[in-house]
C-alpha cells in the first residue's frame, strides 16, 4: 500500500484488502462480494451496495433499494 496516496482525513480503522495478484485496475472488488444478498428484505425487489462511510467509531453502509 506504500504506492497508494489517499487524499482526505486519515481513517486508521479502515478495513483494507490488498489488490489481487495480476489485477491492473486502479479499483478492485472485495473478494467477499456481495456482502448483502439480492433480496434481503420483504417488499424490496433489489438492494445495491452504494457506499460506505465513516460513522462514529466504525462504518455504515448507505444503500439504494428498489
Amino acid at each position: 500500500m506504500s504506492q497508494i496516496k489517499l487524499i482526505g482525513s486519515p481513517l486508521p480503522s479502515m478495513p483494507w484488502q490488498e489488490k489481487p495478484a495480476g489485477c491492473t485496475a486502479p479499483v478492485w472488488r472485495y473478494s467477499g462480494n456481495p456482502i448483502i444478498g439480492r433480496n434481503p428484505l420483504p417488499n424490496v425487489a433489489r438492494i445495491f451496495n452504494s457506499a460506505v462511510m465513516p460513522y462514529e467509531d466504525g462504518y455504515i453502509g448507505v444503500f439504494r433499494a428498489e
